[in-house]
């Protein structure tokens, strides 16, 4: 899409240690982020046209990745 959502995590020396993306076949915007006390990174935003194989219309994603970028857990909710 033309927005896309990005999450990057970077070491004490400011190297990139990973990156990931949200991006739906139109629109991507983050709300929120937060961080879990065990290290977990939880996203919020929405999204717009396809995505996760399905048509979006505003659908609200919250995606929790792992201290490692791992992507272990998902929610949508549709608009």
């Amino acid at each position: 899409g033309e927005k896309d959502l990005f999450l990057s995590k970077f070491d004490s020396l400011g190297n990139v240690v990973w990156q990931k993306m949200l991006g739906a076949a139109g629109d991507s915007e983050g709300a929120a982020l937060s961080l879990t006390n065990d290290g977990d990174v939880v996203v919020a935003g929405t999204v717009n046209g396809m995505f996760d194989g399905q048509n979006s219309d505003g659908d609200i994603v919250v995606a929790r990745f792992n201290a490692s970028g791992a992507f272990p857990c998902f929610y949508r909710a549709r608009a």
